[in-house]
């Protein structure tokens, strides 16, 4: 063949070529299907699959015979074996070399089902072998995430290519090159999918795998347990993460005779708590939350075959959330949650409310509520369970701390009396640390806190030993109602402070308190009233009380002891209306008085 010849790449032509110079392009083009050539005794551009004769071999020379030529260079049928040069489907595919159809729908459709695939082995395989265990969830979605990612970078690559080609192709023949266009500019918003799907999803939970595995979940506290009553009680303090359900069934192993299980957490990993209540079930143990139980904790909390609440403490509801997670899965985590609580009969309605607060926030019921919906079947007085609350491993230090932080009196009086504090802290220590119930620890601090308290309150201010007054009048009317002699034996002292608490309404609880904490403050050595004016005071009192009609026997129950019941229900009535008498005077003339109260109490 004597033809000058030309070949077109897509972006340039090169010619006029002898044929040798036309196959020596040819060869080393690395998409040579994609050329086009032509010469002047051909009526347009065809392609190079389309001219065999390019390479067909050479005339014999005359009476004799070439070499045959390397397997390396031509295939059976004489030409190049494209296959030998372009390599297997994968590097074609990403080289471009399919057409944009079978690029885009074909590997397309069936690489995202393989990928799929791939990915469905790979975490059916792991979670048949680990469960819920950090190592193997990072290691997985890693690896699906490494999976996911090779594939789309391979798929985009070629579609992009391949439509370069295609578009080239069909410029080189005079047309336009929509679809090439539409599959490019797919591909660019593929490459910004892949991009957000990773910054929004993929990373953020990878992320947080990697830090449950390898740095112990750092943004959830360390948890502890402590075995309390001879191994009959048992406390979890602190955060729920992976480790800690194993770790109490070893104490469960290890503690036969184990029947409650304390619970004081902000919550943490929903799946550990998921693991703790089937533990708790499995050993029909009683749950009970003596301070605050949040979140995660309440699912814990949920397995109890009694569920049981201290009085002042709370239980706090919202959904789940996980970094990254979707809507999808986020629904299924609810639904799953769900099933714990209705298991035990917990109201549907409350369940509902409870998982769908938003996770930045929390549902707050109260006591009421929470019995309604039988979310907890009783409530404690303090007696029933060892005083806890304090961390797996309270210290004396943590066991003040928590005096201070719970009683403002305590903080005002840790700062001012510090010495006075530490030996009410002691005593409360002493009796957690014994394993005694709240209530056992309440009264003996309370034993070391009546005589400081006593010491103090004549030297508080006048407005506060005046309120203190007011607030003496609701308590024994409130004690008086529900039986006199517990008024009686609570004005001398017979009773402590603590049982007859238990009796009073919380409104006057919480004045108490107030008035304590003005108490500690405000007091300062003053100096003692005047005797004579004391004692013209107390006969203006007199007399205001015999005008109100009270008798001379009336007064002078004052001075008995050793009262009958009904004595004492009068004996009471009587210092009710002697101390609304007393804060009643101007305030010059009722602080002494009341100081004076105080004193003989």
């Amino acid at each position: 063949m004597s033809e000058e010849w030309y070949l077109y790449d897509g972006d340039e032509q090169s010619g006029p070529l002898s044929i040798a110079q036309l196959r020596l392009k040819i060869e080393r083009h690395p998409s040579p299907g994609l050329l086009e050539v032509w010469h002047s005794g051909m009526t347009g551009r065809q392609t190079v699959a389309d001219c065999p004769e390019i390479f067909a071999p050479p005339p014999l020379p005359e009476g004799g015979h070439v070499d045959p030529p390397s397997d390396q260079t031509v295939g059976k049928t004489g030409q190049i074996d494209p296959a030998r040069r372009r390599g297997n489907f994968v590097m074609r595919y990403w080289r471009g070399e399919f057409s944009l159809g079978v690029s885009y729908w074909v590997f397309g459709f069936l690489g995202g089902i393989a990928v799929a695939a791939i990915v469905l082995v790979i975490r059916v395989v792991t979670d048949a072998q680990a469960g819920y265990d950090p190592k193997p969830l990072f290691f997985t979605t890693a690896l699906t995430l490494a999976c996911v990612c090779a594939y789309t970078v391979w798929q985009l690559v070629g579609v992009w290519r391949s439509a370069g080609h295609n578009a080239a192709a069909r410029r080189l023949a005079g047309k336009r090159a929509p679809w090439a266009r539409i599959a490019q500019a797919l591909t660019l918003l593929g490459v910004i999918r892949l991009v957000v799907d990773l910054a929004r999803a993929s990373l953020p939970q990878l992320h947080e795998f990697y830090a449950m595995a390898f740095q112990d979940d750092p943004a959830i506290p360390a948890y502890s347990i402590r075995v309390m009553r001879d191994g009959r009680e048992a406390e979890i303090a602190g955060g729920i993460k992976f480790g800690l359900a194993e770790s109490f069934e070893r104490i469960l192993q290890a503690s036969p005779n184990l029947h409650v299980v304390h619970l004081t957490s902000l919550g943490g990993r929903v799946r550990e708590a998921e693991k703790l209540n089937r533990l708790f079930g499995a050993r029909h143990l009683i749950t009970y939350v003596p301070t605050y139980c949040y979140s995660a904790c309440t699912i814990a909390f949920a397995a109890g075959q009694e569920r049981i609440l201290a009085q002042n403490a709370r239980l706090r509801f919202h959904g789940p959330a996980f970094p990254g997670i979707s809507k999808r899965e986020l629904e299924q985590g609810i639904a799953e949650q769900k099933t714990f609580f209705r298991l035990v009969d917990i109201n549907s309605e409350f369940i509902d409310k409870a998982l769908a607060t938003p996770n930045k926030d929390l549902w707050k019921p109260g006591i009421d509520e929470l019995l309604r919906a039988h979310v907890i079947t009783g409530v404690s007085d303090g007696t029933r369970f060892a005083a806890s609350g304090f961390g797996g491993s309270p210290t004396k230090q943590s066991v003040s701390d928590s005096l201070a932080a719970g009683l403002p009196t305590f903080r005002a009086l840790r700062e001012r009396y510090p010495e006075d504090f530490d030996a009410i802290a002691e005593a409360f220590f002493q009796s957690v640390e014994a394993g005694q119930s709240s209530s056992e620890a309440a009264r003996a601090s309370s034993l070391k806190w009546a005589p400081i308290l006593a010491r103090l309150q004549p030297q508080a201010d006048d407005d506060v030993v005046i309120d203190l007054g007011n607030v003496l009048i609701d308590e024994y009317g409130a004690l008086n109602e529900k039986r006199a002699t517990v008024c009686y034996e609570h004005v001398w002292g017979k009773i402590s402070g603590v049982d007859a608490a238990v009796m009073l309404p919380k409104p006057i609880r919480d004045r108490e308190n107030a008035i304590e904490e003005r108490v500690v403050k405000t007091a300062r050595d003053r100096p003692a009233a005047d005797p004579k004016t004391v004692d013209a005071l107390w006969r203006k009192v007199g007399q205001q009380l015999k005008a109100s009609g009270a008798t001379a026997d009336d007064l002078a129950i004052f001075a008995k002891r050793d009262l009958s019941p009904e004595q004492q229900a009068r004996y009471c009535t009587m210092l009710i209306k002697l101390l609304g008498t007393i804060v009643a005077l101007p305030a010059d003339e009722a602080a002494p008085l009341m100081r004076k109260m105080i004193t003989a109490r």
